[in-house]
């Protein structure tokens, strides 16, 4: 009974009072084993923690295994983790690189100079394209100037101005030479527009309407509609029948549909300068100014007046005369340009389809057919 009062003691619980031997040894087997599963746990915790970094240094090792292998030829590619494990020679690794580097640096480089490559291309095809525009220019220039030369001048042209065909004016024009310039139209019989040009009225537009002659803008080959003419008021008239000739003395000689700067308005302005004491009015039949729309909106439009006009002139910097017709032959032309269709022609169809759009839905309206230089620099006779 003894013994088994001992035993059971000595199975008891640690937390009793007992201070016998048997009792503190089984408490302290119980913390050791305590420890040991901590000890167990941590070391689980290193194992894979090592675990993983050798998985990610076998990873390393697949990456460079083909450079590794050519170091010793032979090792194996997938290396137990050890010491060595990690030792890749830096200099593979450096190579490895620099080789990158080297790649991407020629690729970038490759593209850059195929970039540059296309780019001097374009700007070569552009080039050829403003070349082959300038020599197709220069040959209908030609061509439209030498169809001019061809013309058989009317005996209506005159060479020559006599100081009656000064006119009138509300105000003394500016003094100087004078061109002379005959023009044929299709109005009445063929009549003639013959037109006294004065550079010091106006010499931009002046020069302007010049440079048109010369360069064969009025000729056979690309006529000239007298499209907007309104009786009693003016005849509107520069667009070409060839959009083709249009646009390249817009793009040669202009800065598009305008460009040409306004000369000084030598008229007087406002309302007090419509009319002078003596009853004349500002804008004298005959004259001729640009039509526009803005300043310096001139450029190959231009305004011939039908009959007096007190408003024109008086304020539209555009409206500057530069030229006046002369002589019995252009007033009876004047008279004869047909008006029936008023404002019905369309401009951006004329740019467009020219001739074509003319002849199919405005028969009867009326060209100019020629325009020439029959002298330049002189005075009234």
């Amino acid at each position: 009974m003894r013994r088994d009062s001992e035993r059971g003691q000595a199975s008891g619980s640690c937390s009793g009072s007992s201070s016998s031997s048997s009792r503190n040894d089984g408490c302290s087997a119980k913390g050791r084993s305590w420890v040991s599963v901590l000890l167990c746990v941590a070391l689980s915790l290193f194992l894979a923690v090592v675990a993983l970094i050798a998985y990610n240094l076998h990873s390393v090792d697949s990456i460079f295994s083909g450079e590794a292998g050519a170091i010793g030829a032979g090792q194996s590619r997938h290396r137990k983790f050890s010491g060595d494990y990690a030792n890749i020679p830096v200099d593979v690794v450096v190579d490895k690189a620099g080789a990158e580097v080297q790649r991407h640096a020629k690729e970038v480089a490759d593209q850059s100079a195929e970039a540059r490559k296309k780019q001097e291309i374009r700007e070569a095809e552009a080039k050829a394209e403003v070349a082959a525009e300038v020599a197709a220019t220069a040959e209908a220039v030609a061509e439209a100037a030498g169809a001019a030369a061809e013309v058989v001048v009317s005996p209506e042209c005159r060479t020559s101005i006599e100081r009656k065909w000064h006119g009138e004016h509300t105000v003394e024009p500016p003094a100087g030479k004078i061109n002379l310039v005959c023009c044929q139209t299709t109005a009445g019989k063929g009549g003639v527009f013959n037109i006294a040009v004065h550079p010091d009225w106006a010499p931009i537009g002046a020069s302007n309407f010049m440079t048109m002659v010369r360069d064969g803008y009025f000729s056979p080959s690309s006529r000239v509609p007298l499209f907007r003419a309104l009786k009693g008021f003016l005849i509107q008239f520069g667009l070409n029948s060839v959009p083709e000739m249009q646009h390249t003395y817009e793009t040669t000689r202009l800065s598009g549909k305008g460009g040409l700067k306004d000369d000084p308005q030598w008229l007087p302005a406002g309302p007090p300068g419509r009319v002078n004491e003596a009853g004349v009015k500002r804008f004298q039949k005959g004259y001729l100014a640009y039509a526009g729309a803005g300043k310096n909106s001139r450029g190959t439009q231009l305004i011939l007046a039908f009959e007096d006009n007190a408003y024109l002139g008086g304020g539209s910097p555009w409206e500057v005369p530069w030229g006046k017709l002369f002589g019995e032959e252009s007033y009876n032309t004047l008279l004869s340009v047909y008006t029936g269709y008023g404002e019905k022609v369309s401009q951006g169809k004329i740019r467009k389809r020219g001739l074509e759009y003319l002849q199919a839905e405005f028969p009867k309206v009326d060209f100019i057919d020629s325009c020439r230089v029959m002298a330049e620099g002189v005075d009234y006779t």
